[in-house]
């Protein structure tokens, strides 16, 4: 008998901690589901690998090897929301892609325009400055800011 053993209530559930997904050059893109277990125990949660019965572990779908139709499913839910192929989610993923690309791009080049302007602004500042100076006699051909 072990020492202070209890019953206690609790759930456990398998999900996909890791998403890994691989587009190589010349090669077909693909994508890979790593799974833990989930025990939650007296309010305590556990999670440890998942080693599912092989051939099963871990879950890989290479893309254009089936474009059978697959449920859309609520993560919150579970219901069905639709169908999807393989397809189908290599242009969302390509589409996100594109959108963040243009998103950071797009925040790269105001953060330049803005660099720019501000020397812009300060070169004038500087010329500015050493034309009042010389204007007012002081003579001085340089003025740090």
């Amino acid at each position: 008998m072990d020492y202070r053993a209890t019953k206690v209530d609790g759930t456990s559930y398998v999900r996909a901690n890791e998403v890994l997904i691989a587009n190589p050059y010349g090669q077909a893109p693909h994508i890979i589901f790593n799974e833990e277990i989930v025990l939650n125990i007296g309010g305590q949660v556990i999670r440890q690998p998942y080693t599912a019965p092989l051939p099963a572990m871990p879950l890989l779908e290479t893309f254009g090897k089936s474009n059978e139709p697959f449920p859309l499913l609520d993560p919150e839910t579970g219901v069905v929301l639709g169908t999807a192929t393989n397809a189908d989610l290599h242009i969302l993923l390509y589409s996100k892609y594109r959108h963040l690309t243009e998103a950071r791009d797009n925040a790269l080049a105001q953060h330049a325009q803005q660099l720019a302007e501000e020397q812009q602004a300060q070169a004038q500042f500087k010329a500015e400055a050493a034309a009042a100076a010389l204007e007012d006699g002081t003579g001085a051909a340089e003025v740090n800011t």
